[in-house]
């Protein structure tokens, strides 16, 4: 399966944490999408390999992985 990512989020390594900005309504749009028959969305948040041009130090990968 392709790896989908959450994209209306960016994140960033702050002095005392992960700072997060989110766009909501397209968060909102997204969660829709993403949501399993039991209501949930599952996610991995990562450490990317080196910050972006923007400095976003880690990304949001949906976790798509369904037990059988």
């Amino acid at each position: 399966m392709e790896k989908q990512y959450l994209n209306s989020v960016s994140l960033k390594k702050g002095n005392y944490g992960i700072k997060m900005s989110v766009k909501v309504d397209d968060l909102i749009a997204e969660l829709q999408k993403l949501k399993n028959e039991k209501g949930y969305a599952n996610f991995e948040i990562k450490e990317r390999s080196a910050p972006s041009q923007y400095g976003h130090t880690h990304y949001i990968q949906v976790d798509t992985w369904e037990p059988k």
